[in-house]
């Protein structure tokens, strides 16, 4: 005898269905899918929530968080790791040889790293996917003495959502940041931030 089924069944065998696969992702049966978008040679869980039973911070580009760790190269082809630069105030400086603002706040840093010191502040300046001789000669038509380092896939900057230069993250010796700021610098505004970091006004 030929077996009918009748469609209430089969509706009934979808919903079934819907229902067990709505479950199995509300519980996290299913594994999540990784980013690519991780800086090198780095932990794979930069971002995460912080909850009240756990003692894991929140590591995120923003204010209040712990700033997510980088390793990018320098002019040099050495390693830079931003976790390395604990203990000490570090400016994290998103810039391009062609942007104006930028040309202008890099005289004020460099300054500010001179009066403040290295084992005090420590100044990241991550160049976004521009020729390394570009980087070169704008490094010495000014005369810059502190970090600058190369960004040529832009992963690190998508990591910090940067969404226009140039964007300043001040973070505190203990790798929070205290401050994040969106456009140029003037003095005052430097000297403001870096104290809310941890640098005593001088």
């Amino acid at each position: 005898m030929r077996r009918v089924v009748t469609p209430w069944i089969i509706a009934l065998g979808g919903l079934l269905l819907g229902l067990g696969v709505g479950a199995a992702l509300f519980l996290g049966f299913f594994p999540s899918t990784p980013r690519d978008d991780v800086a090198e040679a780095e932990d794979t869980s930069l971002i995460h929530a912080a909850s009240a039973s756990s003692a894991l911070p929140l590591i995120a580009p923003v204010e209040g968080a712990q700033a997510p760790d980088f390793t990018l190269r320098n002019l040099a082809g050495e390693s830079v790791r931003l976790g390395d630069l604990r203990g000490r105030v570090v400016l994290v400086n998103f810039w391009a040889t062609w942007c104006e603002p930028c040309r202008l706040e890099m005289p004020m840093f460099e300054e500010a790293y001179e009066r403040y010191g290295s084992p005090s502040l420590e100044v990241v300046a991550v160049d976004f996917d521009e020729p390394l001789e570009d980087v070169k000669a704008f490094l010495d038509e000014l005369g810059l003495s502190f970090h600058i380092l190369l960004d040529p896939d832009g992963k690190v900057e998508r990591l910090y959502r940067v969404i226009g230069i140039p964007t300043s993250f001040f973070v505190d010796p203990e790798g929070t940041i205290r401050v994040e700021h969106v456009g140029p610098l003037d003095e005052e505004l430097l000297d403001r931030y870096l104290e809310r970091a941890g640098l005593p006004v001088q």
